[in-house]
């Protein structure tokens, strides 16, 4: 036979199936027959997606959809009315689709539903960098970056960060806000119970979120094993504090996760000791960083820059150094310390405060002026409290400025002196002599005996030209390191 050529345009006929589900005689039998039909639909949702997001959205590095739409369809397919109606409210699914998704029809429309898809994804990978199994999540869950970012917004001031508002659509999908607000209720119920400890809110809320059936005994767990590594790494110089925070952080792995960090910490301090760091420089970052060396280096390398920027000011390395390590500014930290310090100077200049007195507390304190008045106070009882006993302003004003506890340094100073006059009294040394060695060495019996070794070898050098006991020995009490230049250059006379 004979095909005749037509002109006219054909248009493809496409199959819709049947997913109507069919009476069974029994309810297992009609189980079965509604989870085989399901999948069927499932199957032709997500091959009419796959086919749109082709169409619509162009190839993404390292992104398949494949999975993702797959979890997607089954998750539409399953969906609550709740998560439908908050689908409808955002815009990204109509009624008419709703209504076909629930009867399995095929008169959904897959190219709206790829559009949804294709938006959501995106719009997670271009705000943050989530990973496979997190956007996977979000896509299952068919829960848009946006809404993530309005809970943690809207909780921003109860602390609540985007992670962990991710982890309560991940896990709540049904109702994430009200999760939220009921995991908030129970943190704040335990901070109060559990502050005495040294619990903060903080914890609790760590707690509140990853371990939401039970925070209560995560937080007992935490603190007994807290306890056990903080009794048995104290000689290695860990504080309960860190103790506490590696219970916290690494609730499964916490004392393999310190005894890593520890020797991280060991080997920076041996490698980074001619540059001026010590173990606890070395320690702070192993405890606090996940790559402790690049940290490191890196805050060394601004200490430099910083050291030589302001050395002209009276700014060493040491000084640098402690900024870079304390603020996460540390050049407008240091910029300030330096204009409050000039500021204090200036201001107290009258109450035998100097420039580097003034320096130690505008680094030290946050409010370094009311520091300043309480230890100038502290120093003004101490003088009149102990003036009987030779103590001047200056000796307590010194005490207050180099101790925690002056007054308790300054009794054991006084008791010291007291010993050693009693001593070396028969060798000329009176009390006031060994109180201002007290005073200016950490050791000052060896300061006495030093001195009064150069002070016989000086006066048998020069006790031709009449230069008496009495003056060499002022000048090697108070230049110890090179009495005998102090005393050429007052041309062996004592100053007056």
């Amino acid at each position: 036979m004979k095909i005749r050529p037509t002109n006219r345009r054909t248009k493809p006929h496409f199959h819709r199936p049947d997913f109507s589900f069919q009476p069974a005689e029994s309810p297992k039998q009609k189980a079965c027959l509604l989870k085989f039909e399901e999948k069927k639909f499932v199957d032709w949702l997500s091959l009419r997606i796959h086919s749109a997001w082709q169409r619509f959205c162009p190839q993404v590095k390292d992104l398949n959809p494949v999975p993702l739409i797959e979890i997607a369809a089954i998750s539409l397919v399953r969906s609550n009315p709740a998560r439908v109606e908050r689908l409808k409210m955002w815009g990204v699914l109509s009624e008419e689709d709703s209504i076909a998704l629930s009867e399995r029809s095929t008169a959904v429309d897959p190219d709206t539903i790829a559009r949804m898809l294709i938006w959501m994804t995106l719009e997670h990978l271009c705000h943050w960098q989530p990973s496979k199994f997190q956007l996977k999540t979000a896509v299952k869950q068919l829960q848009p970056f946006h809404f993530i970012e309005h809970l943690a917004k809207n909780y921003q001031s109860n602390g609540v960060s985007f992670a962990d508002a991710w982890v309560f659509a991940a896990h709540n999908p049904s109702n994430p806000e009200e999760a939220l607000k009921k995991a908030l209720t129970q943190a704040n119920t335990l901070a109060d119970k559990y502050r005495s400890e040294g619990v903060s809110f903080a914890d609790v809320w760590r707690f509140a979120v990853y371990y939401p059936s039970n925070p209560e005994g995560a937080i007992i767990n935490a603190l007994n094993e807290s306890e056990r590594l903080a009794q048995k790494y104290r000689p290695k110089g860990v504080s309960r504090y860190d103790a506490w925070r590696f219970a916290v952080h690494n609730p499964s792995s916490s004392e393999k996760t310190l005894k890593k960090a520890l020797a991280q910490a060991n080997q920076l301090a041996h490698k980074y000791q001619s540059e001026g760091v010590s173990w606890h420089d070395a320690w702070h970052y192993a405890k606090n960083c996940s790559k402790p060396e690049a940290a490191l280096k890196n805050a060394l390398a601004q200490a430099n820059i910083l050291a030589d920027k302001y050395r002209s000011k009276g700014v060493s390395f040491s000084i640098a150094w402690y900024f870079t390590k304390e603020y996460s500014k540390p050049e407008e930290a240091l910029k300030e310390a330096l204009a409050q310090a000039n500021q204090l100077a200036h201001k107290y200049q009258l109450k035998d405060v100097s420039w580097h007195d003034a320096w130690h507390y505008a680094k030290k304190y946050s409010e370094p002026e009311a520091a300043l008045k309480n230890a100038l106070a502290q120093a003004n009882i101490l003088a009149d409290k102990y003036r009987s006993k030779g103590v001047t302003f200056a000796d307590a004003w010194f005490f207050t400025k180099e101790y925690s506890k002056p007054e308790a340094a300054l009794k054991n100073a006084l008791a010291q002196a007291d010993q050693l006059a009693h001593k070396y009294r028969s060798k000329g040394v009176t009390f006031a002599d060994i109180w201002y060695l007290t005073k200016e060495h950490s050791d000052p019996e060896a300061a006495i005996n030093n001195a009064l070794d150069q002070a016989h070898r000086l006066a048998n050098k020069y006790r031709s030209r009449g230069v008496t006991f009495a003056v060499i020995w002022y000048f090697a009490i108070r230049h110890l390191s090179n009495p005998e230049e102090a005393l050429k250059r007052n041309n062996f006379e004592r100053p007056k």
